[in-house]
């Protein structure tokens, strides 16, 4: 009896190969944020070393009893930018990670698609997995264009809580 063992280990290679791609897609999304992370915590330094400086540079009580207030108005605007560069950072590492993940799926579809075809996958299982790759083929990552719309207002509504009336 002559059993076909390409086929599977073409299979477990795809397999394997998703696998890798995606450990270095979360690795590589991991390194991402940490990069931003530790920029963010230099700028902080930076800051911080900048208004002790003032604080050292001052010439008199008036200037040093001001220190805080300004540098209270200025946390509070930076914050606006800060907070801007850091939803900029998530939707765009996340854009990229989605866009790898769909990379890889697409690319394992293929190479099981033919390794199934190569095998000539004529009998009953290679048709069953064959259906199953052809319903992979429908699945889509959504982009960041779609994004949910606003609640239904039946769904805002506050629902009445047991025992009030």
């Amino acid at each position: 009896m002559n059993f076909d063992t390409q086929t599977p280990m073409a299979l477990y290679k795809a397999n394997l190969d998703l696998m890798l791609r995606i450990a270095a897609l979360m690795q590589q999304s991991r390194r991402d944020w940490l990069e931003a992370g530790t920029r963010s915590a230099g700028d902080s330094i930076s800051r911080t070393l900048g208004e002790a400086d003032r604080a050292i540079a001052a010439g008199d009580w008036n200037t040093l009893v001001t220190l805080p207030a300004e540098a209270w108005w200025q946390g509070l605007q930076r914050g606006v930018g800060d907070l801007q560069n850091v939803a900029e950072n998530a939707l765009g590492n996340q854009a990229r990670f989605a866009e790898g993940i769909r990379q890889a799926l697409a690319d394992w579809q293929q190479r099981c698609t033919e390794a199934l075809q190569t095998a000539g996958a004529n009998s009953q299982a290679g048709n069953a997995l064959q259906d199953l790759l052809n319903t992979f083929a429908a699945f889509r990552v959504p982009t960041a264009a779609a994004t949910p719309g606003p609640a239904a207002p039946e769904a805002a509504a506050e629902k009445p809580k047991p025992g009030r009336k």
